[in-house]
C-alpha cells in the first residue's frame, strides 16, 4: 500500500569540515552536539550569544525574533543563534571564532597577572576595546595559535580584567596566568552577551558564583547596588576549600558600604565555619534560605544571578524550579560548552 505522505529526504550540515545529520524539528545546535562536534555555546536560550554562527550556504528559520538579539548588520551577513534556529535545507555553518574574514580583533597588552588564590589569577589587559562586566570575549594568543572565551570581570579606563582558573590540562589559561608573559600581546574579539546588563524588576537579588566566576558576579552586583536600584544582595561564593576563596577584602568593603549586602563562602570539601565561611554546598545553602523563619527567608520573588560550573548552576536552577521561581527571574551562565535550561 502506497503512503499518502511522502517522506522528506534527510538533510545534512557541515561545520569545521565535518558533516552531520540535521533534524528538522530540533535546533541546529542540538544536531551538532548529538554528533559530538565541539562548538561554543552556553545558555541555550539565546541570551549569551556564544552559539552565534554564520550560515554560508542553505536555509534555516529562527524560533525567536532575531531583532531582539542581533543587530541588523549581523542578520544581513547571515548570522543566526544556532540554539534558536531549525534547518530548512542542507547547511554550511561557521561559528564566530572561525569566521576570520568578519572578525574584528583589538590588540591588548597583558599589564598585570595577580594571583588571587591557589587556583585563580586576575589578568589585566590594556586595550582600547570597550566592554561591560558580564560580557564574554575571545582571547586569541598569537604565541600559541590558540584562543578561548573568557568573561569580563572588571573594566576601567583603557583596561579589561578577566579572572582565569589555572587548569593543568588547558592550553590558554596556564599561559595567561604565567607572570613571565606580562607585556606580551594578545588579541581580543568583540564583546558578546548581555549577562547582568539589565536591572532586575525586584530590589532583592541572590547572586551565586562558582570558583573563578566571583569577579564577574560581584562586579555585576556592585554595579546594581551603586545604581541604587538594588538595595539587597546576598552573594554565595561556591568553592571546594578555603584556600580557593579570594576578593575577601572587596567583599567586606561592600558589606561595610552597603547595609543590604551580605555574603557567604560555601565550602564543599572543608569543614570550616568562621568569617562568612560555611561548610555547606551552595545548592544546600540556597535551599536553607527558603526555610528560614526570619526576614532573610527567600520567597521566590527575588532575582537570581548565577555563574559557575555546569553541575553547580544546573543544581541551583533545578532547585529554584521546585520553588516555582519564574524563568524571567533567573540569569544563569556556565563555564565552557555547557547547557543551562531555565525554562
Amino acid at each position: 500500500m502506497f503512503s499518502l505522505f511522502k517522506k522528506k529526504p534527510p538533510i545534512y550540515g557541515e561545520v569545521k569540515g565535518q558533516s552531520f545529520k540535521l533534524h528538522r524539528k530540533r535546533t541546529i545546535l542540538d544536531s551538532i552536539l548529538d554528533e559530538g562536534i565541539e562548538v561554543p555555546y552556553s545558555c541555550q536560550v539565546g541570551s549569551c550569544q556564544k552559539c552565534l554562527a554564520k550560515v554560508t550556504d542553505g536555509k534555516c528559520s529562527s524560533l525567536v525574533d532575531l531583532e531582539a538579539y542581533l543587530s541588523p548588520e549581523l542578520q544581513s551577513k547571515g548570522y543566526i543563534l544556532s540554539c534558536q534556529a531549525v534547518p530548512e535545507s542542507d547547511l554550511k555553518l561557521s561559528f564566530v571564532n572561525e569566521v576570520e574574514q568578519d572578525a574584528q580583533f583589538e590588540s591588548a597588552l597583558i599589564e598585570t597577572v595577580e594571583t588571587l588564590s591557589d587556583s585563580v589569577s586576575r589578568i589585566t589587559l590594556k586595550t582600547a576595546l570597550e566592554a561591560q562586566v558580564g560580557q564574554s570575549l575571545m582571547v586569541n594568543i598569537p604565541a600559541l595559535g590558540q584562543g578561548r572565551y573568557y568573561s569580563v570581570a572588571g573594566v576601567d579606563e583603557g583596561r579589561i580584567s578577566i579572572d582565569v582558573a589555572v587548569k593543568e590540562q588547558g592550553i590558554c589559561s596556564p599561559w595567561l596566568t604565567d607572570a613571565n608573559n606580562v607585556n606580551q600581546t594578545v588579541e581580543l574579539g568583540q564583546p558578546e552577551g548581555k549577562f547582568g546588563h539589565s536591572f532586575p524588576e525586584t530590589n532583592r537579588c541572590v547572586a551565586i558564583a562558582g570558583g573563578s566566576a566571583l569577579g564577574v558576579v560581584l562586579g555585576i552586583a556592585e554595579k546594581w547596588m551603586k545604581s541604587g536600584k538594588i538595595s539587597n544582595v546576598h552573594l554565595i561564593h561556591a568553592v571546594r576549600y578555603k584556600a580557593h576563596s579570594y576578593d575577601l577584602s572587596r567583599l567586606n568593603h561592600l558589606k561595610d558600604t552597603y547595609p543590604g549586602f551580605d555574603f557567604q563562602i560555601a565550602l564543599s570539601r572543608e569543614n570550616y565555619e568562621q568569617g562568612g565561611f560555611v561548610p555547606v554546598r551552595a545548592p544546600e545553602l540556597l535551599q536553607n534560605m527558603f526555610s528560614l523563619e526570619t526576614a532573610e527567608k527567600l520567597t521566590g520573588t527575588e532575582h537570581f544571578l548565577m555563574c559557575g560550573s555546569e553541575p553547580l548552576i544546573n543544581s541551583c536552577v533545578e532547585l529554584l524550579k521546585g520553588y516555582l521561581v519564574r524563568a524571567s527571574s533567573i540569569e544563569a551562565e556556565s563555564f565552557g560548552n555547557n547547557t543551562i535550561d531555565i525554562r
